[in-house]
């Protein structure tokens, strides 16, 4: 049993579940609020429950993989030129 506890101690890492998750934005553009999304997404969770200030998150997003449901606005949002603004 105090194997167990201490298990319970030590920082746990957990992956971030995709098909639970999502990362999503809203931006205004013009008079509208566009709203997109992100498919390819990975990341990882550190909790610490001893120390809980030394917990962490660890998240890379694909910038490729963006979605606004709009094809002409994710072609340009994935060009060269979307990246330098």
């Amino acid at each position: 049993m105090t194997a167990a506890l201490d298990a319970m101690k030590a920082a746990q890492t957990y992956a971030i579940d995709k098909t639970h998750s999502e990362v999503a934005f809203q931006v205004r553009h013009l008079l509208t609020k566009v709203r997109g999304r992100f498919t390819g997404f990975a990341g990882t969770v550190v909790f610490d429950l001893e120390h809980p200030g030394q917990s962490s998150a660890s998240l890379t997003i694909d910038a490729s993989s963006v979605d606004t449901g709009t094809p002409d606005r994710d072609t340009h949002l994935r060009s060269d030129v979307a990246m330098i603004i």
